[in-house]
Formats: C-alpha cells, sequence, structure tokens
C-alpha cells in the first residue's frame, strides 16, 4: 500500500433518514427506509432518492426530459447520481432481497441479477453474454487478496480493483468490453450504470483508501461523459443516454481515474463494482 502522511481533518458522513448527503453542486434529504424493495426512483435529476431500483428505470420520453437537465462540462454531460442505494442481502431459496438498514448487506446491483424467472436474460441466447475487464495498472497482492478489474464485474463488495500506479492514480483506467447476442437478433440498450465507490469491504477499509471523486467515460474509445460521485460508501445509480449496439457487437466501456476523494492511510484509489445492465424489446 501506498501511505500518505496523516492529515488532521475529521471526516464524518451520516446517512441516516433524515440526515442531508451532499451531491456535487447541490444537497437532497434522505427519507424514511422500507426493509422491502420499493420503487423509489425520481426521475428528477437534482433530487435524487434512496432506493434500491429496479429496471427499467425510465420510459424514452423520461430520458429525454432527464437529458436536459444534465450539465456539461468540457462538452461532455456530465452525469451525477439519480439514486442513492443500499447494500442487500439475497435469499436464493425464494428470490428475496432485503435492503440492509446499515453497511452489513454483501451485494449490489440490479433486481435481475439475482432473481430468474421473466427477465431480460430470456432474450439472450444460450452462452451469449461475455464481458472481459483491463486495467492500466492494478494495486499488486497484498497477504492473498488481488484487487484485479475482474473484481468490478461482480455484484459483491468483497472485492474491489485498486489501480497501481504511483501517487492517486490520475489518469489510470479500466475498461470492460460486453457482447451481448440475443435469441431474436434484436438491438441491446444500456440505460444505466450503478457504481461502488472506494474499498467497501468494510467501512475501516472504504475511509483508508482514496476513492473516486470524479470518472471520464468513454464509449468505443470516444469520450462519452464525465461520472461525478458522492464520497459515500452506498451504490451508486447514474442514467446513461443514447447507447444502443447490435446483438453479438462487442462495447467497450472505459472509466478513466481524474479527480479523487483522498484517503486517510493510502494513496491507492480503488473502486468496488460497475454494473452496466441492459435491455432488450423483450424487457
Amino acid at each position: 500500500m501506498k501511505r500518505i502522511l496523516p492529515i488532521l481533518i475529521v471526516i464524518g458522513l451520516l446517512f441516516i433518514s433524515g440526515c442531508s448527503v451532499e451531491l456535487p453542486g447541490e444537497t437532497y434529504t434522505a427519507g424514511a427506509e422500507d426493509q422491502y424493495l420499493e420503487d423509489y426512483v425520481s426521475n428528477d435529476a437534482a433530487n435524487p432518492k434512496l432506493s434500491f431500483p429496479y429496471e427499467p428505470l425510465f420510459t424514452m420520453e423520461d430520458k429525454e426530459s432527464h437529458m436536459k437537465t444534465v450539465p456539461r462540462k468540457d462538452g461532455l454531460l456530465d452525469i451525477r447520481p439519480y439514486a442513492i442505494g443500499r447494500f442487500f442481502l439475497f435469499n436464493p431459496d425464494n428470490d428475496e432481497i432485503y435492503l440492509s438498514e446499515d453497511d452489513s448487506g454483501e451485494s449490489f446491483g440490479f433486481y435481475e441479477d439475482f432473481t430468474g424467472g421473466c427477465s431480460v436474460w430470456e432474450a439472450v441466447m444460450e452462452g451469449g453474454y461475455r464481458e472481459e475487464w483491463k486495467a492500466t495498472s492494478t494495486l499488486a497482492p497484498y497477504n492473498g487478496i488481488n484487487y484485479n478489474a475482474e473484481n468490478l464485474g461482480s455484484a459483491s463488495r468483497g472485492a474491489a480493483w485498486c489501480e497501481g500506479a504511483g501517487g492517486y492514480g490520475i489518469g489510470e483506467s479500466v475498461s470492460v468490453d460486453k457482447t451481448i447476442t440475443t435469441v431474436s437478433g434484436a438491438d441491446i440498450d444500456y440505460t444505466t450504470l450503478c457504481i461502488v465507490n472506494g474499498y467497501a469491504k468494510s467501512r475501516e477499509l472504504w475511509k483508508d483508501n482514496s476513492r473516486v471523486k470524479t470518472l471520464k467515460m468513454y464509449l468505443n474509445g470516444e469520450p462519452y461523459a464525465y461520472i461525478s460521485l458522492v464520497d459515500i460508501i452506498k451504490p451508486q445509480y447514474f442514467a446513461l443516454y443514447d447507447i444502443k449496439v447490435k446483438s453479438g457487437e462487442t462495447t467497450r466501456f472505459r472509466f478513466e481515474i481524474v479527480e479523487v476523494y483522498e484517503g486517510e492511510k493510502y494513496e491507492d484509489t480503488c473502486l468496488t463494482g460497475i454494473r452496466i445492465p441492459f435491455l432488450t424489446p423483450y424487457h
């Protein structure tokens, strides 16, 4: 681990009912949290709601309206969270998901990542889903723990990708090539992004290591948007716009570190998860 000198700053972040949370450029207040899943998703970019969102989150009309409210930076979209989620516990015996009242839940992401039945996966050909993760640098393993890019594809907070360059890893990036082949040959829409910032295995590790403040997202090698993250351990949900690809076509998403929130002990900048769900005409 890359050590830095201790700083005499106490960082407090309370995220309980009625507690304000600072978003980039705006503030909102979290409301009461229910034990079971409910759809609290807001289409108002300036007022995201605390929730575990379902897909699909937006109609196309909502997308067009919502996109007009998204600010720009250097000519690119500056996408901010529309929802802050919670970690949850999944019971595979009955396909039930329970939201954790604190940080104790193990999983994150989207409902259909965990449950079967009638879902988007029915439109995907058997063996028709592939993803490959790569990073420009990776922190060396420590005590048998690896920090590989592939960890980002898991829906579990037990592992993370940490960059391995000098300093805070500004300019380092991680990418994923995703290929989806549908049964009917229908197109694929990538509509949403879920990111768990920092090394979220525990609250202590999350504070000790650096987290991402801003990512620059590239789509097939071309700049697509800036992603502005909140300095919070909980899952963050972002809307994506106009990403439609052909069945069987490989799409490369690359995320470059632009700014960071400095860790209390280490310069290493980490991300726990990046989930990029998809839609088909049958979803």
